[in-house]
């Protein structure tokens, strides 16, 4: 289990899919998370997650393939959200991030911001990563605005790069270094 202030991300567990499952079934909710990716998260029945979880915590290599994280609140050890990281290139020390609160009740109460600080300090300070990347689609300007907000800076537009609701986007790619990482090296 990885702590900070406000949460702590924890192993998925079968007992987490339950709210997996409502999250990943909120249309608005996984537009907004996955952008033109939402056709494959949307509509996923739980037996469904629950065999793409026992495949992944037998088969997953951790060097390799990343890992995925529940979101706890501390206060109310109550499951609100999932992170992960993926695409680890153990040469270029990068990889690729995303990270979700579905329960709209914690949004704008510094949950996700705190879970954000976890998991980046746990990459660059255990794992020993330099740069981590996340991309998010230009109709999303809350997640851009939050990304910003911890650091990341804009690196790239591929325009027209989502399909959403019938309606083009640019891909947005931001990325923050080890070196600009405001959360500073704390212990785990």
């Amino acid at each position: 289990m990885l702590a900070g202030k406000l949460t702590e991300l924890r192993p998925v567990v079968e007992e987490d899919l339950q709210n997996v499952s409502k999250w990943n079934n909120d249309e608005t909710l996984v537009t907004f998370a996955s952008g033109s990716d939402k056709a494959y998260q949307i509509n996923n029945s739980h037996m469904g997650l629950s065999h793409y979880l026992e495949k992944n915590t037998l088969e997953n290599n951790l060097l390799e393939d990343g890992q995925f994280f529940s979101i706890y609140s501390k206060e109310k050890e109550t499951h609100i959200g999932k992170c992960d990281y993926r695409d680890v290139n153990w040469i270029s020390r990068s990889a690729t991030i995303g990270i979700m609160i579905g329960e709209s009740k914690y949004w704008g109460k510094g949950h996700g911001e705190d879970s954000l600080d976890v998991l980046l300090r746990y990459l660059f300070y255990s794992l020993n990563l330099e740069r981590i990347q996340i991309d998010t689609w230009s109709g999303n300007q809350r997640a851009i605005r939050f990304f910003e907000k911890c650091g990341f800076v804009l690196e790239g537009r591929l325009r027209k790069g989502e399909f959403i609701n019938g309606h083009y986007y640019d891909t947005i790619i931001m990325s923050v270094l080890r070196e600009d990482f405001r959360g500073g090296q704390r212990s785990i």
